[in-house]
């Protein structure tokens, strides 16, 4: 009975420890990066971790292009694709960024929605700015 306790006792040990461990984050090696939207929430996150920034286009076929401008000297790109909407071939989809910290402190991503033409003739149609806050 006693040597039963005993291995109870370690194994509520041993699920503590990983419990702890998973929520300061320091065992997590499949960890995806986390995805923000919406400019008006502050990205907290550590020197080299990951996130991304999804922006919607509303329309396919109109010329326009996201544009990332940030600071390298604090972030680094990784990574920007562009995702077709699947159900409706017509309806646009979404552009995302993959960056990655590599200094302390706060920065911004401004994005614009550029119209493509001559370079006299672009068009900003949107614009949002991210600020990135790095522990």
């Amino acid at each position: 009975m006693q040597i039963e306790k005993k291995w109870l006792l370690i194994f509520i040990v041993l699920i503590t420890l990983n419990i702890c461990i998973s929520c300061i984050g320091g065992a997590n090696t499949n960890h995806q990066p986390e995805f923000y939207t919406d400019p008006s929430q502050i990205i907290n996150i550590r020197v080299n971790e990951e996130f991304k920034i999804i922006l919607y286009y509303k329309e396919e076929g109109t010329g326009a292009l996201w544009q990332a401008k940030y600071e390298a000297g604090m972030l680094s790109l990784i990574e920007s694709r562009y995702a077709k909407h699947d159900e409706i071939p017509t309806a646009g989809g979404y552009k995302w960024y993959k960056f990655e910290t590599i200094n302390v402190g706060i920065t911004d991503i401004h994005m614009r929605l550029v119209k493509e033409g001559l370079e006299y003739e672009k068009e900003v149609l949107d614009r949002k700015v991210f600020t990135v806050q790095i522990q």
